[in-house]
């Protein structure tokens, strides 16, 4: 019995060992990525938050690790902001506007579950991705287009309209000199040779 006591031990310390080297490797990888980070219990405290989740709250790690989420002791309003986007009824992605640097910019939210082994919800994961660059590029592509698309359409019109003209009354453009003389009507080549 005390063999197998100490055995139990032994198997308990490794299993702790393997937790803790597996909470690391989740740390860094969550320090690794660019984006912010919000690790939610099934009861809505802060399980996990990254150094960039933190830089855009504002706040310490021991000021929001292990707290309520919905009720942090901070009135600054990107966690205002975080706290009215990021809920827990989230589908697909939520648009959400920080102040970083004294510049507005614009941030993409996205929540995820996460479930035990039976498929019950333990928690959640909010993922925050800077997107201001991409609306700014969309912005200009949209720009640039319209522009595009007014400069070409603009000579097209005169050009379909002098074509329209030269169709409906090559007369009168015969008589100005400027139809050789037995050219036929559009459509078809433009300029018929003379018969």
């Amino acid at each position: 019995l005390s063999r197998l006591w100490d055995r139990l031990g032994e198997l308990d310390e490794l299993n702790v060992h393997k937790l803790v080297v597996e909470k690391r490797k989740l740390e860094v990888i969550l320090e690794s990525v660019e984006d912010g980070v919000l690790v939610l219990s099934a009861a809505g405290d802060v399980m996990l938050v990254s150094h960039r989740m933190l830089s855009l709250l504002g706040l310490a790690k021991d000021d929001v690790q292990g707290k309520p989420w919905r009720d942090l002791s901070t009135s600054a309003p990107n966690y205002m902001a975080l706290r009215d986007g990021l809920r827990d009824d989230m589908q697909g992605k939520q648009e959400i506007t920080l102040r970083v640097g004294g510049e507005e910019r614009i941030y993409a939210g996205r929540r995820r579950s996460l479930l035990s082994g039976k498929g019950a919800v333990t928690g959640q994961v909010f993922l925050l991705s800077d997107v201001t660059e991409k609306r700014r590029r969309d912005g200009l592509r949209s720009e640039m287009m319209d522009w595009i698309s007014h400069e070409l359409k603009t000579p097209m019109q005169s050009l379909g309209l002098a074509a329209d003209l030269m169709a409906r009354c090559p007369c009168s453009l015969r008589r100005w000199g400027r139809m050789p003389p037995g050219c036929g009507p559009w459509p078809g080549s433009l300029w018929k040779s003379p018969a």
